[in-house]
């Protein structure tokens, strides 16, 4: 899921899950309880909320044996389960308790997901307000950018070009795309988005150019 790649990761968890029952391996297993229920939740192999109760569960199985490392990680991703079921409150006070937890524990290795997740989630409310949402964006940019992950720094960038897009901030959400490419691979999933989506802001940018000038006389200056 972190790789953009829903379907290897899939395959992945499911092959996990098996070679834990079977090895008997109990920490993996508690992987697997989380993993299985990520899987189910991504294919709809079973009723939503049974997927996301199973989630819950591999998150307390790790918490029990002590693996701590991975909660964060895992708690995200189930806040983007919750959000995606319409509870964005639930999502909020999940998120909020993670980067307090990380905060503490200074695991921050997943710390720009999280404020990204924090953000989209901020994002999801009709009546948010706008000044929040896109410092949570920002941060979210900024923590990627300061720990030097290009991926995440992206996915930050191209999150935050579609929430200035939707309030036709063209011109930060192109800024935002160019930031955000700097660098990348060509490989990532998301710069084939991030991509269409700056070809197409520069494109309404330079029509709306054009129709300034025909509207004025002056010759256009657009390319």
């Amino acid at each position: 899921d972190w790789r953009g790649d829903r379907a290897e990761g899939i395959e992945r968890a499911r092959a996990l899950i098996a070679l834990a029952r079977d090895l008997g391996m109990q920490m993996w297993r508690a992987f697997g309880t989380f993993l299985g229920g990520w899987a189910n939740w991504v294919e709809a192999a079973e009723p939503e909320e049974e997927a996301i109760a199973q989630m819950h569960r591999g998150i307390a199985e790790c918490r029990a044996q002590g693996i701590g490392f991975y909660v964060p990680l895992l708690r995200t991703i189930s806040a983007r389960a919750e959000l995606a079921a319409g509870r964005q409150a639930s999502a909020l006070a999940i998120l909020d308790d993670v980067i307090a937890e990380t905060a503490q524990s200074g695991q921050l290795v997943r710390a720009a997901e999280t404020l990204l997740a924090l953000a989209e989630s901020l994002a999801a409310d009709p009546q948010a307000n706008d000044a929040e949402c896109e410092k949570a964006f920002l941060d979210a940019v900024a923590v990627a950018e300061a720990q030097q992950t290009k991926v995440f720094r992206l996915r930050a960038s191209l999150s935050l070009a579609r929430y200035y897009d939707a309030q036709r901030r063209r011109a930060d959400a192109a800024a935002a795309l160019e930031r955000g490419l700097e660098a990348c691979s060509a490989s990532l999933p998301e710069v084939a988005e991030a991509d269409r989506m700056l070809k197409r802001l520069r494109g309404a940018a330079a029509e709306g150019r054009r129709r300034a000038a025909a509207r004025s006389g002056a010759p256009s200056t657009a390319h």
